[in-house]
């Protein structure tokens, strides 16, 4: 249209301008990676009983925030310690697993939860609002990732990215942790629930999910959370 003299100036700014602020020194920063020891103090930082769930669960799991918030007490295995995975458009395999370690702290979590009132069903939510005890929905989730970052110097209000703590943080430590401690590749994205096509996505769907729950359970950290830290009845 510039070219055909329709208009006299172009209204888009070209890409180096557009971009500008995105990309420092040719590529985009990278989102912070926690250590073990800062999820340790994420925990202990945790006064409120589901923001300690929503920690170990995307922790120890990877889940994504939207499929933690819908997981329901029927999605959970304790016999088996697997977690089926509500639906999600990225995730492949909806399976994932528990560790023992993660299973206590959730009975010990449900058991609270009856505690103070509440009757559980198969379909009542894995993580319910402190007030409503109603599903919690994805802005709490969001809240309570930043306001216990704060606590423990792991986020920054108005930061960059590499500055901020959200669930994506979680799923990014679960990698890390299943990567470190030699897990191969493959595996990692198939209990993360990475959607893939082709070839690749057959060669994936036909690892056992056996052998999967044993990788997982072989490379899962036992975490350095005393038992009675959590869900007291006070």
């Amino acid at each position: 249209m510039l070219d055909d003299g329709i208009i006299s100036f172009n209204p888009i700014p070209d890409y180096r301008r557009r971009y500008l602020h995105i990309f420092k020194d040719e590529r985009r920063p990278e989102r912070q990676l926690i250590e073990k020891g800062d999820f340790e103090k994420l925990i202990w930082a945790a006064e409120k009983p589901y923001e300690r769930i929503i920690l170990l669960l995307g922790g120890t799991t990877g889940l994504r925030r939207e499929e933690l918030r819908l997981l329901n007490l029927k999605d959970l295995d304790f016999e088996n310690l697997v977690i089926h995975v509500p639906e999600h458009p990225k995730r492949t395999r909806c399976v994932s697993f528990l560790t023992p370690q993660m299973a206590d702290y959730l009975v010990q979590y449900f058991k609270w939860r009856e505690f103070c009132g509440e009757i559980l069903y198969d379909e009542s939510p894995v993580i319910v609002g402190p007030i409503s005890k109603k599903r919690i929905d994805e802005d709490r989730i969001t809240e309570a990732c930043k306001r216990l970052g704060k606590a423990v110097g792991v986020h920054k209000d108005g930061g960059r990215i590499e500055e901020k703590f959200t669930t994506h943080n979680l799923r990014h430590f679960f990698t890390s942790m299943m990567l470190d401690r030699g897990m191969r590749r493959e595996y990692v994205d198939d209990l993360r629930g990475d959607l893939r096509d082709g070839a690749s996505r057959e060669r994936y769907y036909h690892i056992p999910i056996k052998k999967l729950h044993a990788e997982f359970n072989r490379c899962t950290p036992h975490y350095n959370i005393p038992e009675d830290l959590f869900f007291k009845k006070d």
